[in-house]
């Protein structure tokens, strides 16, 4: 293996990313104690070629929608972060378009909703409305890889040495010949690279020029609209190539009037050539359920307010990237009723709570 990967320095470095947001998981929290020993231990297991990796865990989660998910353990997950970020991104992502936005450096959901933006406010200018919106979304995208496709499209980009190990990962942790499970960074990396192909082909074949993709999300922008079909029939054909298939029913043709739901927004160009932000209604009640699970623990006891608020915010921040201010008010209006019946109830628990008297609880 390349020295940029598994050495102690960039394993170390791996380390202290992989553990941000995770570190109170015992697991994480065991290996961040004994951090400096782990490490050296992984690198060198790795150096003399005595390193096993563990099985893989897998679980089902069910919001926002039902996903199997691969957990892979957090010492196999530092080395293959370190994997990633030393070898695989930057060699990867040196062929991608602009337009490719998800799960980059630099790019990300903030950074897809400016294009977006700024692409339908300068389609506007040259167009008005009159337009029309191919929306594809690949159907069970991550359940239909192909295991050759993906390690193919690897295996152009790395050395036959880096290869192997990669290859030896992904058929280790996955069985069978088609489907990933989510979980795993170097299937993240698969899911951003695999349609990079049909990026290029949607830019210099069909000479889209208003085009965006978060990860198997991707949109066209065209005045004509039989131009769309055409380039609706050739993506799937490329698609079909690679063993994908668009979604039928989240895929389709529409008027730009009418807007397009994207990135949890629906989007509205208006007759002045505003662009438009609202949250759409499931959103919404996603973070009233999620919001409202959260105080009940805070009404037992169990979490505290300053926990609460920070949530809260956290979830505020999403939908305020749009145009919201009515819904931020009505949100905020109502976690302030939650949060005090909840504290009513936590003060109640806390004066039912029977102090323990000297000699309870002493034998005798």
């Amino acid at each position: 293996m390349e020295k940029d990967a598994d050495g102690f320095e960039r394993l170390y470095e791996s380390h202290l990313k992989a553990r941000r947001g995770v570190i109170w998981k015992d697991s994480v929290a065991w290996f961040s104690l004994h951090g400096a020993d782990q490490v050296l231990k992984l690198a060198n297991e790795l150096k003399n070629g005595t390193y096993e990796p563990k099985p893989p865990v897998s679980f089902t989660i069910y919001k926002p929608k039902k996903r199997d998910i691969l957990a892979v353990a957090y010492r196999d997950r530092v080395y293959q972060r370190s994997i990633n970020d030393n070898i695989l991104y930057p060699v990867i992502t040196r062929s991608f378009i602009k337009e490719n936005t998800a799960c980059q450096i630099g790019k990300g959901t903030d950074f897809a909703i400016n294009l977006f933006r700024k692409q339908l406010r300068r389609f506007y200018i040259n167009h008005g409305r009159n337009g029309w919106i191919l929306q594809i979304d690949v159907q069970k995208y991550y359940p239909s890889m192909r295991h050759d496709v993906v390690k193919e499209m690897f295996r152009k980009y790395l050395t036959p040495e880096t290869y192997e190990i990669v290859a030896g990962i992904l058929d280790n942790q996955y069985v069978g010949e088609v489907g990933y499970n989510p979980g795993s960074q170097m299937v993240q990396i698969a899911g951003i690279s695999l349609l990079n192909g049909i990026d290029h082909f949607i830019k210099q074949k069909l000479h889209v020029k208003d085009y965006i993709r978060v990860m198997d999300d991707m949109i066209l922008l065209h005045e004509d609209k039989a131009y769309l079909e055409h380039c609706r029939d050739e993506i799937r054909r490329e698609l079909e190539l690679i063993g994908l298939h668009p979604h039928p029913k989240k895929t389709g043709i529409f008027p730009i009037s009418k807007g397009v739901t994207f990135l949890g927004f629906d989007w509205i160009l208006t007759d002045t050539g505003k662009v438009l932000m609202i949250p759409k209604g499931q959103k919404i009640k996603e973070i009233r359920h999620s919001t409202n699970a959260l105080l009940k623990l805070y009404g037992k006891g169990l979490r505290t307010e300053k926990c609460c608020d920070d949530s809260f915010e956290s979830k505020l921040s999403f939908i305020r990237k749009g145009n919201t201010r009515q819904i931020e008010l009505r949100l905020r209006r109502w976690y302030t009723e939650r949060k005090k019946f909840y504290a009513d109830q936590r003060q109640q628990l806390l004066q039912t709570a029977q102090p323990v008297s000297e000699g309870e609880g002493r034998d005798g």
